[in-house]
């Protein structure tokens, strides 16, 4: 939650949008303060949002000449639970820079926490592409999984709506101290499902709704999610920008509360592994690459720690590098 709720409410994170459900607020600043579950000790970071509204340091929209751009879109597993110079994009700069030769190069990061693919795609298409990016990567997989609840429409509306600085959870409206205890934790994220806040007790507090039926079709989701990074695989490539698509990595690639609708975790990246090779989508298998049980690398099932992060840039920096992306 975050350091001061009273200073969140006054300017929250995000701000509405008019063609997306949120976006992130220009200029925002931010401390956030969680127990990650998979970690023994709580974790502190500051989020800082440039002029744009998105983490990183400030860049210009017109790319500088002799800049090579990379742009990477995504949710919070791209955005990061870390302070910024801490996500993946970040380090995958550092990486990069290392063997470039002199050559200029920058890596901004367009990730929105809580975002889907769908999302990028608008993202990509209303903004990302005016920045001129010589690589578009996109990372995401987790929420377009929540998308999926109840009878799946291809733009998400039966579970997206438009973000209400005014529909913050009781655990932001209530002083830290009040929550020490994990009995009343637990009590006030049951009164915040009941008053349809979201489901997953974390900042995706304005995201995903409840519905009366709460089983994941995964079968009738995968088509939109691969029919959106197909889009946006034809539209980078249209706009002359080179693509890599990617799998996303889970915890536990086969535990049991993954499988929903017949449909597990893996069984979800063999058909994402299939669909990119039958299509010749070019992407990088981060989920084949990095170990499922390391809690080294991970704060939950999906988020990364700040070493998980540093390996998940190590994937994409050597794939990059191998096959010659950056001239």
């Amino acid at each position: 939650m975050p350091a001061d709720p009273i200073a969140y409410l006054q300017a929250p994170r995000f701000a509405e949008h008019p063609y997306l459900p949120f976006a992130g607020r220009p200029g925002y600043t931010g401390q956030i303060t969680w127990r990650p579950p998979l970690q023994k000790a709580s974790v502190s970071f500051t989020i800082r949002h440039n002029e744009y509204g998105f983490r990183g340091r400030s860049f210009t929209a017109e790319k500088p000449p002799g800049m090579f751009r990379i742009v990477v879109f995504g949710a919070s597993t791209t955005y990061g639970q870390c302070d910024e110079d801490e996500t993946w994009p970040a380090q995958l700069e550092k990486m990069l820079q290392k063997g470039a030769a002199g050559k200029r190069l920058e890596v901004i990061n367009l990730a929105i926490d809580g975002a889907n693919s769908a999302t990028s795609l608008v993202e990509y298409e209303l903004f990302g592409v005016d920045l001129g990016p010589d690589l578009v990567i996109h990372y995401e997989g987790i929420n377009d999984r929540w998308a999926w609840r109840g009878n799946v429409r291809g733009d998400y509306s039966h579970i997206m709506r438009h973000y209400d600085p005014s529909h913050v959870p009781l655990a932001w409206r209530l002083p830290r101290a009040l929550f020490y205890s994990r009995a009343v934790g637990a009590l006030v994220g049951l009164v915040d499902a009941s008053l349809q806040r979201p489901e997953t007790g974390n900042i995706l507090d304005y995201v995903y709704l409840p519905t009366s039926d709460p089983i994941i079709h995964v079968r009738a989701g995968l088509p939109v999610l691969f029919r959106n990074i197909d889009s946006l695989y034809t539209l980078a490539t249209s706009h002359k920008n080179r693509f890599l698509a990617s799998t996303f990595h889970f915890f536990d690639e086969d535990e049991r509360e993954g499988i929903e609708d017949g449909v597990s975790y893996r069984a979800q990246l063999e058909r994402t592994r299939r669909h990119y090779e039958e299509r010749q989508i070019p992407y990088v298998d981060v989920a084949r690459s990095i170990p499922h049980f390391d809690r080294r690398y991970h704060t939950d099932a999906v988020h990364f720690t700040v070493e998980g992060n540093a390996a998940v840039a190590r994937v994409f920096a050597d794939y990059i590098v191998e096959h010659r992306l950056i001239e």
